[in-house]
């Protein structure tokens, strides 16, 4: 009991020479970040040591430590988020962050200003003028930056035209479609400066309309998966319409009811498919051969229509011939707009 009344009176001091030691002392080495990416500037752990120079009396066994890390961190211009503030074990305090990407350079009056997808400002003085020369561009812009590096632009268009660079360049990628469509910059005109006469409604229209674009070209996948998707359903409509476009070319014939077009155009569908399987192998295997197996096959679907309507409708050649041309170029019609609904209808799915 006396030991009790002795010890515990003197562990507030004895906790006090232990936050004191160099081992809990908080310091600038013992900060660790994850390894940034050959765009982002790697002193940023500097930067933000020399910003807050009370860390130096903290000590890594105070409870509001990770806290204030974080919050020091997050105020960084090139860090977009803190996700997480470990104290490991061996001393050191692990910061886990997403970083800011340079997206594009706004050209203004004032002179560059590099920006990451978001439309958030990064400063200028980390960049080399080779390096802002090797982002993309966007100009035709009026406004000028609100804040400080760090802070979004304020102006909906730069963010748009940011949203727009980030999907020309994925992963920082320029070779995948900005450099091999040869684009120069992005060039962002004020939408009521270009249409003064247009209404509030019309204007909410445009830019709903410029959203979806942007939508769609963010999700050329998503898309893809839809058409392939749909196809197949759009291919089964063809049938049907095939089959009623032989009883209209027949309609006189009493003795031919609609199961029988419908056998004659599921005969000749399936003929196309084939026709069609082998033209794309050919294709692939022999490309410069592609033109030529491509006429080939045509003939050989207006030979094939022709016969089959020779001999399953007993047709003369004459009006065979010009029934032929109908049923191909009425079919050719169809199939148009069934690429057509096909791309619509997968256009407002994705």
């Amino acid at each position: 009991a006396a030991l009790v009344v002795l010890v515990v009176p003197a562990i507030p001091g004895i906790w006090q020479a232990v936050e004191q030691t160099e081992r809990f002392r908080l310091t600038e080495e013992k900060l660790e970040l994850p390894a940034p990416p050959d765009s982002v500037p790697r002193k940023i752990i500097e930067q933000t040591w020399n910003s807050h120079p009370e860390w130096a009396q903290r000590n890594l066994l105070e409870w509001s430590l990770a806290r204030d890390i974080a919050k020091g961190f997050a105020e960084h211009p090139w860090i977009a988020s803190v996700d997480r503030v470990e104290k490991s074990r061996t001393g050191r305090v692990l910061v886990t962050v997403q970083y800011r990407i340079p997206i594009a350079v706004v050209e203004t009056h004032r002179g560059l200003f590099p920006i990451d997808g978001q439309g958030v400002l990064l400063p200028s003085s980390d960049f080399s003028l080779a390096e802002s020369n090797a982002l993309p561009r966007v100009r035709g812009i009026r406004s000028i930056p609100n804040g400080k590096a760090g802070t979004a632009w304020g102006d909906p268009v730069v963010a748009a035209a940011a949203r727009i660079c980030a999907i020309l360049t994925p992963n920082q990628e320029l070779d995948r479609y900005w450099t091999r469509d040869q684009l120069e910059a992005l060039v962002a005109p004020s939408v009521i400066e270009s249409n003064p006469g247009m209404t509030p409604g019309e204007l909410a229209t445009t830019q709903a309309a410029a959203d979806r674009m942007a939508n769609f070209y963010e999700n050329q996948e998503r898309f893809g998966a839809r058409m392939k998707e749909w196809a197949p359903r759009f291919t089964l409509l063809f049938l049907p319409i095939f089959s009623l476009l032989l009883a209209l070319s027949y309609v006189w014939h009493r003795k031919r009811f609609l199961y029988d077009h419908l056998i004659t155009g599921l005969h000749f569908q399936t003929y196309v498919y084939v026709l069609l399987t082998l033209l794309i192998a050919v294709s692939t295997a022999i490309p410069p051969a592609a033109p030529y197996a491509a006429g080939g096959a045509f003939v050989a679907i207006f030979v094939y229509l022709l016969r089959m309507l020779r001999v399953t409708y007993d047709t003369g050649y004459v009006m065979a011939f010009f029934r032929t041309g109908f049923l191909l170029t009425a079919a050719m019609i169809v199939l148009s707009l069934l690429a057509i609904g096909l791309v619509v209808l997968s256009f407002l799915l994705t």
